[in-house]
């Protein structure tokens, strides 16, 4: 026979048989998705946000953000092409997940999949091109260069990885690196020579856009003097030319006038030269010339043989 002590324990076990099976709550977080791991494996299908049912001592969750987040890689060595050893204290990954590639993602590379994809490929691609690039180059002339060279080689990298669809990069932010203290001081003494020398070169540059400038401000107001004075000559030749005109209209008119007086006297004349008229003026004529003559003289003016009156003769008068 079982004892009650034994029917205590099946019963016992039993009950906490029931309540290990038993489902519990668990709360996913906004912006994220959860994966549940059962038995080692992941379940394909992911949590949404807000409260969901698991097993407890079954089933674990894990929660994977899907929002845009930024990952901090920080003090990462690099050595330069002179062989200077020098230090990014941070770069800054601006990224985001896509929730349909959640699982994919997590089955390939784990939870904290972007320690693979992001942070040592960071340090990779950085000692890549510290080793390819002098001090100066990467503290100075071409680090403005490095933010869009390292976000680059990251989504070029991503592409070329099988099994990493919807992982995006968005941006990339680098920080100066840390020089060695010697190498620092001498690296700000050159900068501050080079910015000197930058202010010498933009004090110039604007000392030569000045005098450009009062130049072609002079230039323009030459112009505007030389395009009145021609303005001005213009004018005066077409007053000058008016003027003429006036004159020669003016004169033109008197001799088209005299003309015109000329040519009606004449026509005038033309219809007064009649016979009776012509016979008229001839005997005005004749009558404005005609003498008179006194004395015995008379005669031999009209005829020279008679040089001497006879004795007989008187003396008398005679009109011609």
């Amino acid at each position: 026979m079982i004892t009650a002590v034994v029917a205590y324990k099946i019963i016992g076990v039993l009950v906490a048989s029931q309540l290990f099976l038993l489902p519990s709550l668990i709360s996913v977080e906004h912006g994220y998705r959860g994966l549940t791991n059962r038995g080692g494996h992941f379940l394909k299908t992911t949590i949404e946000p807000g409260y969901n049912l698991k097993y407890p001592m079954i089933d674990s969750v894990s929660q994977v953000q899907v929002t845009m987040q930024t990952d901090k890689v920080t003090n990462i060595p690099c050595g330069t092409i002179e062989g200077v050893n020098i230090m990014f204290e941070k770069i800054e990954v601006v990224n985001i997940l896509d929730k349909e590639h959640v699982y994919s993602m997590v089955k390939h590379y784990g939870i904290n999949y972007d320690k693979q994809l992001i942070f040592d490929k960071v340090h990779h691609e950085m000692n890549q091109f510290c080793s390819k690039h002098t001090v100066k180059e990467v503290h100075v002339t071409k680090f403005d260069q490095i933010d869009e060279i390292l976000k680059k080689a990251l989504v070029d990298s991503i592409k070329q990885t099988k099994h990493t669809e919807g992982l995006e990069i968005i941006s990339v932010r680098v920080t100066k690196p840390i020089l060695p203290n010697k190498l620092k001081q001498a690296m700000e003494d050159v900068i501050t020579q080079q910015k000197v020398q930058k202010a010498v070169e933009i004090k110039a540059e604007t000392e030569k856009k000045k005098a450009v400038i009062e130049a072609e401000k002079a230039a323009a107001i030459q112009k505007i003097k030389t395009d009145a004075l021609v303005l001005e000559k213009e004018n005066l030749k077409k007053i000058s030319a008016i003027e003429d005109a006036t004159t020669f209209a003016r004169e033109k008119s008197r001799v088209d006038a005299e003309t015109y007086k000329k040519r009606e006297e004449a026509s005038a004349n033309k219809e007064m030269l009649t016979p009776e008229y012509l016979e008229l003026k001839k005997s005005e004529a004749i009558s404005e010339n005609t003498k008179i003559f006194f004395g015995p003289d008379i005669p031999t003016m009209f005829n020279p043989m008679m040089s001497q009156p006879s004795s007989f003769e008187q003396p008398h008068c005679s009109k011609y």
